[in-house]
């Protein structure tokens, strides 16, 4: 993770201009946040980066979480007006059932097991809350994605289908509500946590 933290620190203007500019990463924000509905929860986001999700959520309480401070350094420059914590998101350093929403966008490609990070926001999300996760969708050109992200940044950048995804959040203890491809690159899977038994 040293080597993902060290290229986000580095690449946070960069990122910062793309995450304005880009129509999929625009496309991508807008569906995640007709999928929150009711935003007045508490609204927790598991890699913030410059805080642009948050930004754009209701009035409610936010927290923003990053492993990079580059990101989160650019996210005070420009002024956010909630909460910000470096945390890694497979141990996240919050106390269980505490948001009303957890959102993880565009994480878990850095991961070797995406299962810890949706443990984590299961466990930090409320009984009958929403649990938001999108990631890289696998196509033709994935495996050349990962190697070029492995030979020119130190560290690959996994792909997901559809199937995989739902796995994931099942094994997790989660319930899968629904599912999106977004602009044909995206997937979005959104559940729940399961109801534990009485």
């Amino acid at each position: 993770m040293d080597r993902v933290r060290s290229f986000y620190d580095k690449s946070a203007d960069s990122l910062e201009m793309k995450k304005t500019r880009c129509e999929l990463d625009a496309e991508e924000t807008a569906s995640i946040l007709t999928s929150m509905g009711d935003r007045s929860r508490a609204i927790l986001d598991v890699g913030c980066g410059t805080g642009h999700l948050l930004e754009l959520c209701g009035s409610g309480f936010k927290l923003g979480l990053d492993l990079s401070i580059g990101m989160l350094e650019l996210a005070h420059r420009r002024g956010c007006g909630f909460p910000l914590v470096v945390a890694d998101a497979r141990r996240l350093p919050i106390r269980d059932t505490s948001f009303g929403v957890v959102v993880c966008q565009d994480v878990i490609g850095h991961l070797d097991d995406p299962r810890t990070v949706v443990a984590e926001m299961k466990r930090v999300c409320t009984d009958g809350g929403l649990m938001i996760l999108t990631a890289s969708r696998r196509r033709w050109n994935s495996s050349l994605t990962s190697l070029y992200s492995r030979l020119f940044f130190g560290f690959p950048l996994r792909s997901y289908r559809l199937d995989e995804l739902e796995k994931i959040f099942e094994f997790s203890g989660a319930d899968v509500i629904e599912t999106e491809v977004i602009g044909g690159s995206m997937l979005k899977v959104m559940g729940t946590p399961k109801a534990s038994d009485p």
